[in-house]
């Protein structure tokens, strides 16, 4: 054993065989070869254990943890992997560390080009770009460069920031200074206390953005990510945990708190995190709508559950994108046929708070009586997060709409969605006919 410059680490769990020895060789093959590779072997069964056996025989620069249950792993177990890390990293006092998923890869110069501008610039933290493909490896479907930038202090500009946030989000596609190990493990103590499950890769790298002084990203793609169709979000199998409307909240604070410590953040940078927590809530109802083995009364449920998020209406405040988005998802919930009793989905998705929502009418319906058309839309934001579908509230936001003059094109989904579920009420149906022929 001798310090390394770098120390690589990689959990796996039933990766198929050729994808898992493409992210092992691309590692060994690196052509600084002055590296550790340590694998967590998650508990996987068939042919895992004898793959990880056959590299650990032929390469000792490999050394291997197994956990005997997937996603089980005990105290011993845990504590051995972290002796383990901290042996080959502390103990020995090599350079830096990076992680792999086992089904990416590293280009061949990856750990040269990373280390030597490490050592150039004295950085704490290095990250590069990244290509990704399809399953297959063999279609390229984009890539994502960050811009040339070297830090050696914790200021940067809005623009900056935004165009680093891609990278901030995964733990692979770095090199990390040895000495972070400690803060490291911190970041995902931290995220596990908060119930961040999925974004735990996201909340440690923002944590330790916090942490660091020199920071220097390169405009090279030195990582390839496989997207999998059986990703987080393209899965459509199990109950979706509330926990992943919470994660995105979470996620916005600790994004707001790395931007504050790198004092950039301002309106620019605040509507930019805006849009990431937006395609948070798209993409978990998109996978919601797409879940085969919810029951309705659990994906109605699960509606609420998002509207009931402080962010949401936060966000609904600065601009209609989030209702739209609530009417669009709430549309394809309920077509062609709601999924239960229409008395019971409004049951399940208005909150019981009648008072309050009698007294925002009566301040939506006196706005619009002074065409008063941004405070109404608030107010009527607002509403849409405590009974997006509340007969009166409809029809008072169809109104709004065809009052200030909006298109079909933004109107569509209440529109619908009113005439779908209050088919009698001639007020509504007229509404709807006006915006329509626009």
């Amino acid at each position: 054993m001798h310090q390394a410059k770098a120390v690589f680490m990689m959990m796996i769990y039933n990766t198929p065989e050729d994808w898992l020895r493409q992210a092992i060789e691309s590692i060994l093959h690196q052509t600084c070869p002055d590296l550790y590779l340590l694998i967590q072997d998650n508990g996987s069964t068939g042919r895992t254990t004898e793959i990880l056996r056959e590299y650990a025989g032929k390469d000792d620069r490999i050394m291997v943890c197994r956990n005997a249950v997937n996603n089980a792993i005990t105290p011993e177990e845990n504590a051995a992997w972290w002796n383990l890390v901290c042996r080959y990293t502390l103990e020995l006092k090599s350079e830096y560390f990076a992680v792999l998923d086992s089904d990416d890869a590293y280009a061949p110069d990856f750990l040269e080009v990373m280390y030597r501008t490490a050592t150039e610039k004295q950085a704490d933290l290095v990250v590069c770009g990244t290509t990704m493909v399809d399953e297959s490896g063999q279609k390229t479907l984009r890539e994502r460069l960050p811009p040339a930038l070297a830090l050696d202090n914790r200021k940067m500009s809005a623009c900056q920031f935004t165009q680093e946030y891609g990278s901030f989000r995964s733990l692979w596609g770095k090199l990390f200074r040895a000495s972070l190990l400690w803060e490291y493990g911190n970041g995902f103590t931290q995220a596990a206390s908060l119930q961040i499950r999925n974004g735990g890769d996201t909340f440690c790298v923002l944590y330790l953005m916090r942490k660091i002084t020199r920071f220097v990203s390169v405009p090279q793609s030195l990582h390839t990510y496989r997207i999998r169709s059986a990703s987080v979000y393209q899965g459509t199998q199990g109950e979706l945990s509330p926990n992943r409307v919470r994660e995105g909240e979470q996620l916005f604070l600790a994004a707001c708190q790395t931007a504050r410590a790198y004092a950039c953040l301002d309106w620019e940078t605040m509507h930019f995190l805006y849009d990431v927590y937006y395609y948070h809530i798209h993409d978990l109802l998109a996978s919601l709508l797409d879940n085969s083995t919810m029951s309705p009364e659990s994906k109605v449920s699960y509606f609420r559950t998002v509207l009931d998020a402080p962010l949401f209406a936060q966000i609904g405040e600065t601009s209609d994108r989030m209702v739209y988005l609530i009417d669009q998802m709430l549309l394809k919930l309920l077509m062609p046929e709601p999924p239960l009793p229409m008395e019971h989905c409004l049951s399940l998705l208005h909150r019981q708070d009648s008072a309050q929502q009698d007294t925002l009418k009566k301040q939506l319906l006196h706005l619009l009586e002074r065409n008063e058309w941004e405070q109404s839309r608030r107010i009527a934001a607002a509403l849409v997060a405590q009974c997006p579908l509340d007969e009166e509230l409809l029809h008072l936001r169809l109104y709004r709409m065809a009052a200030c003059g909006e298109t079909w094109e933004t109107a569509c989904y209440a529109a619908q969605i009113a005439r779908l579920v209050y088919p009698e009420n001639a007020a509504i149906g007229k509404l709807a006919e006006s915006l329509e022929s626009r």
